[in-house]
């Protein structure tokens, strides 16, 4: 048994219902703009604002939308996010492989329990800063045009 856990403790904890989405977070989903709609901002930018950088509010950014919002961890300022939330699902230590928001996953690659997983950190994001401010350039450039039912009108996308 993983961690000398009770096997029945293990068990009780998996038979607990998680979390979905409500039907106003899922409407915040929807409505969240495309990225051509809002400014690009790029990684090095976003660096900048970590909170400590004299002049720059504090940013941080999931799913490549970028909020003015002050995180509670550190490890989520001035960066996107994404990828952590990734290796977190993953079950991979962040404090090894958490390249510090410069990697992004690709949407359309992720597991749908990674993809959820990831969203739901952004919809934490529309619920406590609103409506995101920016894009971050580097992130979109590595996905598609659309992803049907998580983006559309990627109009920075590379590929």
């Amino acid at each position: 048994v993983e961690n000398e856990l009770d096997a029945a403790w293990i068990a009780q904890l998996q038979a607990l219902p998680t979390y979905t989405p409500s039907a106003e977070t899922l409407a915040l989903r929807v409505a969240i703009p495309p990225p051509s709609a809002l400014p690009q901002m790029s990684i090095d930018e976003l660096l900048t604002h970590d909170g400590e950088t004299e002049g720059k509010e504090c940013r941080t950014a999931a799913c490549g939308y970028v909020f003015a919002h002050v995180p509670l961890l550190k490890a989520y300022k001035g960066r996107d996010v994404t990828m952590r939330n990734v290796l977190h699902v993953r079950g991979i230590n962040l404090d090894s492989n958490d390249d510090g928001g410069v990697s992004f996953p690709r949407l359309s690659q992720l597991a749908p329990i990674e993809l959820e997983y990831a969203l739901q950190n952004r919809d934490r994001l529309l619920h406590k800063a609103g409506v995101p401010i920016a894009v971050l350039r580097e992130f979109w450039e590595g996905q598609e045009k659309e992803l049907s039912g998580v983006f559309q009108d990627n109009s920075l996308s590379k590929l």
